[in-house]
């Protein structure tokens, strides 16, 4: 799913903030989505990311988990190991129209 050749990446903090659905579709290669497990505080969120900067980061992200933080859908959002803040990325949504 992350590649860099995917140009979207959208993540969505399902309803029972259980889960978090993450999907994206590209021309000629296919859809992907997937639902992870993750425990969520504050309201429900969704944001569209350019797949190449998902790709980055998780690339660097060594841990099992990975801790997302975003306040607003089309504010930046912080991505990090989610047992280690040495290293954080961030990334700014693609703004929806």
């Amino acid at each position: 799913m992350f590649n860099a050749r995917t140009n979207e990446v959208k993540f969505v903090v399902r309803e029972d903030k259980r889960s978090v659905e993450i999907s994206s579709a590209e021309q000629g290669i296919g859809e992907n989505a997937y639902i992870l497990p993750a425990r969520v505080s504050g309201v429900a969120q969704e944001a569209i990311f350019n797949g190449r900067y998902i790709y980055d980061a998780l690339q660097v992200l060594r841990g099992n988990e990975v801790f997302w933080g975003i306040s607003k859908d089309n504010a930046p959002a912080l991505f990090r190991d989610a047992l280690s803040s040495s290293y954080i990325y961030i990334v700014k949504p693609i703004l929806k129209t």
